[in-house]
């Protein structure tokens, strides 16, 4: 199993879970 995908899927994992939290605060 390469390192990229492990570090790409974490990235993204990042990137939406960052999207979701900025999104749960702006509606809150």
């Amino acid at each position: 199993m390469p390192a990229y995908i492990i570090y790409f899927a974490f990235l993204f994992s990042g990137v939406f879970i960052g999207l979701l939290m900025g999104r749960f605060v702006r509606r809150r």
